[in-house]
């Protein structure tokens, strides 16, 4: 509601680290405390070597997602996907 994201590790077996830093879950199902994520920040799911994810937020009115031109039919499902987010990464 508040626009922001979290994430929380629910005690994987490799980790889970934002910025380099691991995420800790508490021991024997104590209270999951969710990390507040901002963006720009490097999420890894696993140890070194794992694959790394932005986070990229969003802004832009409704309207502009609904105007999304329609699917050319000549593209491949790959760059078809690439060329939504070519253009939802426009928007924001």
């Amino acid at each position: 509601s508040n626009g922001s994201c979290y994430i929380v590790d629910c005690g994987s077996a490799h980790g889970t680290y934002v910025n380099g830093v691991r995420i800790t879950s508490p021991p024997d199902g104590g209270v999951v405390v969710p990390h507040k994520v901002r963006r720009g920040s490097m999420i890894r799911f696993g140890g070194p070597g794992a694959p790394q994810f932005m986070l990229k937020s969003f802004a832009f009115e409704l309207e502009a997602m609904r105007d999304y031109p329609s699917r050319n039919p000549t593209l491949t499902p790959t760059s078809s996907m690439v060329q939504h987010n070519t253009w939802l990464n426009a928007l924001g």
